[in-house]
């Protein structure tokens, strides 16, 4: 099991054999509630963008991947939560923060209406806005 393990950390880190995004991205920029699995102390972080599989967030904490985090985000007035687990790792140069890919494990189906709407009403406004753009 532990060479599986090995394999599958190999092959993750060749970007060409990266999985594929299941959907579009939104930005996000807002603060959420983060806690690590196992461990009753709650985080902020910065959320900053999300589809309806996945997410980025900037901590300042050190996760690995393979760490299973529950969040909490409240965007629109509608706070919805999720667990997720790090998928990749991304350490700032100087070192203050980090970026953290999540691939999203769990989700209620109330909580899944709602970052469906919100990512919805995210990609609709950033349509409309460069429909309006005047090219040169």
């Amino acid at each position: 099991m532990q060479l599986f393990d090995t394999v599958s950390r190999w092959f993750s880190d060749i970007p060409a054999v990266r999985r594929a995004r299941n959907g579009r991205r939104v930005a996000v920029e807002k603060q959420a509630q983060l806690r690590v699995d196992g461990v009753d102390t709650t985080h902020v972080v910065l959320l900053r963008d999300m589809s309806i599989s996945g997410a980025c967030i900037r901590a300042d904490l050190r996760l690995s991947r393979g760490d299973v985090v529950w969040m909490q985000v409240d965007v629109d007035e509608k706070p919805f939560e999720f667990t997720a687990s790090v998928v990749e790792v991304r350490s700032d140069p100087m070192g203050f923060f980090s970026d953290y890919g999540l691939r999203l494990v769990e989700l209620s189906l109330p909580s899944a209406r709602t970052l469906a709407a919100f990512i919805s009403r995210r990609l609709a406004a950033d349509g409309n806005a460069s429909n309006g753009k005047v090219s040169r």
